[in-house]
């Protein structure tokens, strides 16, 4: 069993709890989080820059940049000495750990990358769960005229999100943006 696919089912374990408290949500994480390397995340900028050079150029550089600042949030689950008190959505939080499931049988995209996995499945559910910011971070911009995430007054819009929450490949469902 790969260390996703280990991480997935200490996540599906905690969603059979009564309830959730955040802060069992954090120290998984956090644990998990050691096993991300330095090197690992320079390895995702090479695999991330290939994998997106489909991309329209006057787009590439800037999402490519955006995505990796999103991984890079990893770092900031292991500096984080926060303590949460609050409790989670258990029937929220079980969508998302179905809909990670479905995207990672659903689209063999990053089939053999299971560091990216792992990180993308830390840094969305620290996103969306803990510290109620955007999957994708503010300012990335879409394919299209300004469309851009945004934050209104602490309030977060993505204008991709209403095309994409449907989409089984998406894990716009569960993100504190609302549709722009």
């Amino acid at each position: 069993m790969n260390e996703t696919e280990q991480l997935l089912n200490k996540l599906k374990k905690l969603g059979e709890n009564d309830s959730i408290e955040a802060m069992d949500l954090f120290k998984i994480l956090k644990e998990e989080s050691k096993n991300v390397s330095i090197n690992t995340i320079m390895g995702m900028s090479t695999f991330l820059r290939d994998d997106f050079r489909h991309i329209q150029d006057k787009y590439k550089d800037h999402y490519t940049e955006s995505i990796l600042s999103q991984l890079l949030r990893i770092n900031e689950i292991k500096r984080d000495n926060n303590v949460y008190h609050t409790k989670i959505d258990k029937n929220k939080f079980n969508k998302a750990i179905s809909n990670i499931t479905k995207f990672l049988n659903y689209d063999n995209l990053y089939k053999g990358e299971d560091k990216f996995n792992l990180i993308s499945i830390l840094v969305t559910l620290y996103s969306s769960f803990l510290i109620k910011k955007p999957i994708h971070p503010v300012g990335t911009t879409f394919p299209g005229e300004n469309l851009k995430v945004r934050d209104e007054n602490g309030e977060f819009f993505c204008p991709a999100k209403k095309k994409q929450i449907n989409n089984p490949n998406s894990l716009c469902v569960f993100c504190v943006c609302k549709e722009d």
